[in-house]
């Protein structure tokens, strides 16, 4: 069974971020402001999409994401398969 992030010392955030070049979501956004609960992000949105003075979007973006390694085998599996099908 998996432990939730909190659980474990992480504590969840997500960012409210400014779209650069709309529809691409990317790293280097800006983050506008930072929220501890989805819903309020989500109205955080739309607080900053009214106020906008311009055609601004703005987009909800979760952090931080855990980081999950591939074992060793699951590394050889997934290069055995790809060799199979020609791909590597």
């Amino acid at each position: 069974m998996q432990r939730s992030l909190a659980s474990r010392g992480i504590e969840k955030t997500y960012q409210v971020k400014q779209y650069k070049e709309f529809p691409f979501k990317k790293d280097n956004d800006p983050v506008v402001k930072e929220y501890n609960k989805p819903k309020e992000a989500a109205q955080g949105v739309k607080y900053f999409s009214r106020r906008a003075l311009t055609d601004e979007r703005f987009y909800v973006m979760d952090r931080p994401h855990e980081e999950i390694k591939a074992t060793e085998k699951q590394e050889r599996g997934l290069k055995n398969a790809l060799e199979s099908c020609g791909l590597r």
